[in-house]
């Protein structure tokens, strides 16, 4: 799970000094998320989890948040669970 935070935080990092460098507000091409990923964020289990993000040079602190849900959003509306005994 670190390594994959990890990445995200690289590829959020790419998108900032991108944005930065063409004269736009970071992440000014990226939407909010559908309110169903938000309600699967706000009913998820926070991971607790320290990453290092000094050497950034673009001068914006980042807090990074992560939690774990036990099935995809998506997946939890389009199929219903079947159980038999």
């Amino acid at each position: 799970m670190e390594s994959a935070l990890d990445t995200v935080v690289k590829v959020v990092r790419a998108h900032i000094h991108y944005d930065l460098r063409h004269g736009r507000h970071p992440l000014s091409a990226f939407a909010a998320a559908p309110r169903l990923y938000w309600e699967a964020f706000a009913g998820a289990t926070r991971v607790d989890m320290r990453l290092d993000l000094a050497g950034d040079d673009t001068a914006m602190p980042m807090r990074v948040i992560a939690a774990t849900v036990p099935q995809h959003p998506i997946v939890r509306l389009y199929c219903n669970r079947v159980r038999s005994a």
